[in-house]
């Protein structure tokens, strides 16, 4: 599968033996203005503030938007295939139109938002988003472009997968009792929001010793080169002198697939280390004998449809023995 599914956050797992095919959740070409994790659909509940499902995601609360302050549509619950509320987290969604909105109290510090939202099909456009009713200079950016995914060859199957992931850093630190509102203002697009990630964004990390830089061996952290060839000497590298692999803060842009035996490779933090790629880590689906280990960085995608043999899902084939996958955000 190789269309944007909600966005896969890695909690720290450890593998004797990984044969991996990460397919990137639902998310447009996530404004980095500042960019996300979630673990299975969590339970509706009473509270806007979420217990999550899953794997335990440090400095993440979730919000339902149905639980939250609105003056929109609340839509569900439903479980009819086909349904926008159907693919919502606890079946229920609000939907925005012009001058509408939704508002989430904090009940732990943030500084950073991803957002689960819809669009009508075809649409693109912006949110606003204001904080403790300020509205901020930049708004999210929404597309429809990952979303409703067709699968004729499956008998009796509708349209589906209509939700998608937009995050920001919010420029600011918010405590419990503040608020951040998410509203159709001239010019934004209608929109329907199932829940907002508030998370608390650490400092980037630094860089660790007996590492290589991947900006070293000529990646270009403004993501406008392609990075590459760059990452794959920085790999080969690192092999040769027993070191590991450091993604410093920045975007970089990698074209094709690299191969990794083993190899380290950390970054600053999955909203810092941004690497954007279909098809980053591409392994024969054995006789790699690894570790590969990833961790705290981003793969963000922009792959479109659904294909099962693809390789462009992030992270495709065998990580080998004893390899880790901690904290990345792929999407």
């Amino acid at each position: 599968m190789s269309h944007r599914i909600r966005t896969a956050l890695f909690a720290a797992v450890t593998v004797t033996a990984l044969a991996v095919a990460v397919h990137p959740p639902g998310a447009a070409a996530a404004p980095l203005g500042a960019a996300p994790p979630t673990a299975a659909p969590p339970a509706a509940v009473p509270s806007a503030a979420t217990p999550l499902v899953g794997a335990a995601i440090n400095g993440m609360t979730e919000y339902e938007a149905e639980s939250a302050s609105t003056n929109g549509s609340v839509i569900g619950p439903d479980y009819t295939q086909g349904d926008l509320a159907t693919e919502a987290s606890g079946r229920k969604a609000v939907q925005l139109s012009a001058g509408q909105s939704v508002q989430f109290s904090l009940t732990a510090s943030a500084n950073a938002l991803d957002v689960h939202y819809s669009l009508s099909q075809g649409a693109s456009g912006s949110l606003s988003v204001y904080v403790n009713g300020s509205k901020l200079g930049t708004g999210l950016a929404l597309t429809s472009q990952y979303s409703y995914i067709s699968t004729p060859g499956i008998q009796g199957s509708m349209t589906h997968h209509f939700y998608d992931d937009a995050r920001m850093l919010l420029g600011q630190q918010l405590n419990a009792g503040d608020t951040v509102k998410l509203q159709v203002d001239g010019g934004d697009t209608a929109a329907t929001i199932d829940v907002a990630d508030l998370f608390q964004v650490p400092a980037a990390a630094s860089q660790p010793g007996n590492s290589i830089s991947v900006v070293d061996d000529g990646a270009d952290p403004s993501g406008n080169g392609d990075s590459a060839n760059a990452f794959r000497q920085a790999i080969n590298d690192a092999a040769a002198q027993g070191k590991s692999v450091w993604i410093p803060p920045g975007t970089f842009r990698v074209t094709s697939s690299l191969q990794a035996n083993a190899v380290t490779m950390s970054g600053a933090g999955s909203w810092c280390s941004i690497v954007r790629a279909n098809a980053f880590i591409n392994n024969p689906t054995s006789s790699v004998p690894g570790p590969v280990n990833l961790s705290n960085f981003a793969i963000l995608g922009s792959t479109v449809g659904r294909h099962d043999d693809s390789t462009q899902n992030a992270i495709n084939g065998s990580l080998g023995s004893g390899s880790t996958v901690d904290g990345l955000w792929i999407q």
